[in-house]
């Protein structure tokens, strides 16, 4: 079993959508209100980790994934007791996912780089953007 639908490419939702683009119209709304939530200061504690991460996606997508915040590697139970787990995940029109444990080495990548450069604090919107770092998707 995986986190799609029968087509291969739609990610099983709550909202019901039955194809990638009926989720992706359909996510954009309330996505919009969870990120308000996050500016407002209403989201997880920020530990900067994994878990934060984990905790964030979480948030924002706990009403269109049954499965926010979780690792796709890692074996999930859905509410019905199918379970799925999704080592590789080709995104549609763009670079592919990173692949099973890639997902874990590039999370503590990621999270080492960000701490290495006190996770950015105190720089103005321009200097972020130019020193952001760009993960390996995962």
């Amino acid at each position: 079993m995986s986190f799609t639908l029968a087509d291969g490419e739609t990610l099983r939702n709550k909202i019901g959508a039955e194809t990638h683009e009926a989720l992706e119209a359909a996510e954009h709304p309330v996505l919009a209100i969870r990120l308000l939530e996050l500016r407002s200061g209403l989201g997880p504690e920020p530990t900067f980790d994994t878990a934060h991460l984990q905790a964030l996606h979480k948030h924002l997508f706990q009403d269109v994934f049954e499965w926010a915040g979780e690792l796709r590697h890692h074996p999930f139970t859905f509410a019905d007791g199918t379970q799925a787990s999704m080592p590789a995940m080709h995104k549609i029109g763009g670079k592919d996912f990173a692949i099973g444990n890639e997902i874990d080495r590039g999370l503590n990548s990621l999270m080492s780089d960000l701490e290495s450069r006190n996770f950015l604090r105190g720089l103005d919107r321009e200097t972020f953007a130019r020193k952001r770092p760009t993960p390996s998707p995962g």
